[in-house]
């Protein structure tokens, strides 16, 4: 697996404000709906999910945290809403994630 430094370094690196990201594997991705990048940080990442009243900043920890659990939920040895006990953002965590390993094949 790879180390979770570098996979932040290509986020923060390859993610710009404006950027549309589709979510994939949730009610959002039917509806053809998109997770908008607001802002990076050093530290967190700023989204603007599809139909939300406001921006969601979410931690670099958060992403960290998340990424352990990663493989085995690729695997579907672990659920969504087991993920969402160890991160409130874990939705949006998981449509970044997911548009990492699209443009790192």
């Amino acid at each position: 697996m790879t180390a979770f430094r570098s996979v932040w370094s290509y986020l923060t690196g390859h993610l710009r404000s404006g950027k549309k990201i589709e979510d994939r594997g949730t009610a959002s991705a039917s509806r053809g709906e998109s997770t908008t990048i607001v802002s990076i940080e050093a530290d967190a990442i700023m989204v603007a999910p599809p139909r939300a009243k406001g921006f969601v900043r979410i931690p670099k920890a958060d992403f960290e945290i998340i990424w352990r659990y990663w493989p085995d939920f690729k695997a579907q040895k672990i659920t969504r809403t087991e993920l969402r006990e160890h991160s409130r953002y874990s939705r949006y965590i998981l449509t970044l994630f997911q548009w990492y390993e699209d443009h790192n094949r």
